[in-house]
């Protein structure tokens, strides 16, 4: 019987604020890649949020509708170590959270 290798990449969705299970899962399996897939509003930029896992996975990211809603929350990504890893394009000039609200 031959045993699963790693997974390659792994995707995680909607983490809202709570990364805990992408830890979890990154240190159970170590993929070489993952990708969150919006809605991670995070607090902190995310090479806090994940520390962890760093050494473990490299991180991309694409941004949704509640990582625009709020200053913070844009920011924590865009202005993160790793705003060169999101798979979508950004704005260098990040705009106000009152125009954000309609994003």
């Amino acid at each position: 019987m031959s045993t699963a290798s790693p997974p390659k990449l792994m995707f995680f969705g909607d983490a809202h604020v709570q990364c805990e299970f992408v830890i979890r899962f990154v240190e159970k399996y170590h993929p070489e890649a993952i990708v969150l897939l919006g809605d991670i509003e995070a607090q902190r930029p995310l090479e806090v949020e994940l520390a962890t896992i760093l050494d473990l996975t490299e991180v991309w990211w694409i941004h949704a509708n509640h990582d625009t809603s709020f200053e913070t929350e844009y920011d924590s990504l865009v202005g993160s170590a790793f705003a060169h890893r999101t798979c979508m394009a950004v704005s260098s000039n990040a705009p106000t959270s009152s125009r954000l609200e309609g994003a």
